[in-house]
This record gives structure tokens, C-alpha cells and sequence, in this order.
């Protein structure tokens, strides 16, 4: 089967993108169960306030959240079950677990039955952010790989998921500029400007035993994540 659509995976990155729709009636909601109603009856919503799930709520229409400069914490084991239908994120904000388990958006399928997704892997575990450069190899050998696979498919996304080796010794404080360089400079060289980018947060587990015991930082990090995404344009955190 010929890809139609591709993620661009940096590091180990996890999330989905879905197409958006137009011409739906928005809902203005300012907790759950409003937020459920609307989108079990297929409409758009867009958050007047932040909001907690405590509840799996499905999405089996076409919907739109609007996060709208808001929050949706998302309680653990918990999340949002596509399930046939399409989702599609906008504004800035952030949704994402309270705690870190798997993901607050789960899917199970899609309305589009002709595209397939794929992934253009591009993952280099242990990496840290100097590690991605735009003069080094990792970021060219991204470049080259998404630009091969863009001759035959459409870029839908960008997924990155990294900071664990940046979680010590202060790192944190450059990081939102160096990753700043990195998205701005992969953007142009995919000619993609306005690609969304979803950012994936580092768990809590790390700093605390085995192999992420000294990612004392990690919360320091995830903070310059969240505020990288509610900063910048087309930019998710989850």
C-alpha cells in the first residue's frame, strides 16, 4: 500500500496528527462534562477554563479542540479514545497526564480509510541536544530522510521526545534556545513552515534509580518544553 502521510520522528518520539476539518459548531466548555457532551455530539470545542479528565471519553466524529491558551490534565490511566473518528488539536496550552503512564490520547481508528501513515524514523536513543546540532549528523541524516520520503508522501508532522541526557548539570538553561535553532532550521530546510510539532514529555520516574537516576533535572526540563509549546506556533506538548 502506497504511504500517503508521514511523521517525521526525532528521537523517541510518540504522538499523532490528524487532519482538521471546517464548518462545525464550536462549544464553549469550562469543565468535564461539558467537554464530553460536545465531543460525543461531534462538536468543536473550544476550553474557557482548565480542565481535568477523570473519565475515557471517545471521539468517533470529526472533532477540534481548541485549547485556547488553557489546560487539560488528563487523570492517570485515563485518556482520549479516537476511536473511527478524527481529532485534530489547535491553539496553545498543553494536554497532557498528571502523571506520566502512556499517553492522554489513545487510537484505536480513523474515519480515512485511503491514507496510511508512516513513520520516517530518525531516533538516536541517549542523545543530547548538542547531540541534534544542525552541523551534525543526526539533524542532517533527519533532513536527508525526510526529504526522500516527502517525494512520494506529504509531511504531516514533527514528533520529538528527548531530554533525558539534558536533565543534569544545568543544561536546561540553554535548552529552549538550542532547540529554538533546531525546529526553525528543520523547517525551512523541509520547506514546511507551519508543520505541527509534538513535543513528548519526560516521564517522572526519571531521578530517581537505574538508568535515568541522575536526570535530577528532568522537571526543570519538561518546563522549558511546556513553555517552547505555548510560545511558539503549530507547537504541542503532551
Amino acid at each position: 500500500m502506497k504511504i500517503k502521510k508521514i511523521l517525521l520522528t526525532l528521537l523517541l518520539g510518540f504522538a499523532i496528527i490528524f487532519p482538521s476539518k471546517v464548518l462545525a459548531e464550536v462549544k464553549e466548555v469550562k469543565n468535564e462534562e461539558e467537554f464530553k457532551t460536545a465531543i460525543t455530539d461531534g462538536n468543536d470545542v473550544k476550553l474557557t477554563d482548565n480542565i481535568k479528565i477523570t473519565d475515557i471519553i471517545t471521539v468517533d466524529k470529526k472533532v477540534t479542540i481548541d485549547l485556547n491558551d488553557k489546560n487539560i490534565n488528563v487523570a492517570l490511566k485515563k485518556y482520549i479514545l479516537v476511536k473511527g473518528g478524527n481529532l485534530n488539536i489547535t491553539g496553545t496550552g498543553t494536554l497532557a497526564e498528571e502523571e506520566a503512564y502512556f499517553s492522554p490520547i489513545v487510537v484505536k481508528g480513523s474515519e480515512n480509510k485511503e491514507d496510511t501513515i508512516g513513520l520516517i524514523p530518525c531516533a538516536e536513543g541517549g542523545s543530547s541536544l548538542d547531540d541534534w546540532a544542525i552541523d551534525k549528523v543526526l539533524f542532517r541524516h533527519a533532513i536527508s530522510e525526510a526529504k526522500f520520503a516527502m517525494e512520494t508522501s506529504e509531511l504531516a508532522g514533527i514528533l520529538w521526545h528527548q531530554g533525558e541526557t539534558d536533565s543534569f548539570n544545568g543544561n536546561y538553561k540553554t535548552y529552549y534556545k538550542k532547540l529554538l535553532l533546531i525546529i526553525e532550521t528543520l523547517r525551512k530546510e523541509l520547506n514546511a513552515p507551519d508543520i505541527p510539532l509534538i513535543i513528548g514529555g519526560l516521564p517522572d520516574f526519571l531521578g530517581k534509580e537505574g538508568f535515568g537516576k541522575n536526570c535530577t533535572e528532568y522537571a526543570l526540563v519538561n518546563k522549558e518544553l511546556e513553555k517552547f509549546a505555548s510560545e511558539q506556533d503549530n507547537c504541542y506538548f503532551v
